[in-house]
């Protein structure tokens, strides 16, 4: 999938969204192709899915449930970080994923 945000009307707008959110929640900007599209993770023993540009599992309870980004781990051990409009992104915390997870990248 070729990189992109939800919502965001052009490239430009975009890389400044990515910007301010990693600004926001305490990250490095990201290369495009480091952000990830999708991750497969277990949350209290379901399995999940989160994709950009698609709703987080209704068990989050969002109002605006729409995965804008999802930032790789910083480092060796440290979390995913989905970020919704209202967890990362606006306000509040990133959905934090730790642990056995399958990601995929954004391609050039």
């Amino acid at each position: 999938m070729k990189f992109f945000v939800p919502f965001a009307d052009s490239e430009e707008q975009a890389e400044s969204v990515i910007e301010a959110t990693a600004k926001f929640i305490g990250n490095q900007v990201p290369s495009k192709n480091d952000l990830i599209y999708t991750v497969h993770y277990t949350h209290n023993g379901k399995a999940m899915v989160a994709t950009v540009g698609e709703d987080v599992d209704p068990y989050y309870r969002e109002s605006s449930p729409t995965v804008i980004a999802i930032f790789p781990p910083q480092y060796n051990g440290a979390p995913i970080k989905i970020c919704l409009a209202d967890r990362g992104v606006v306000r509040g915390e990133p959905i934090l994923v730790s642990g056995d997870s399958q990601f995929i990248t954004f391609e050039e």
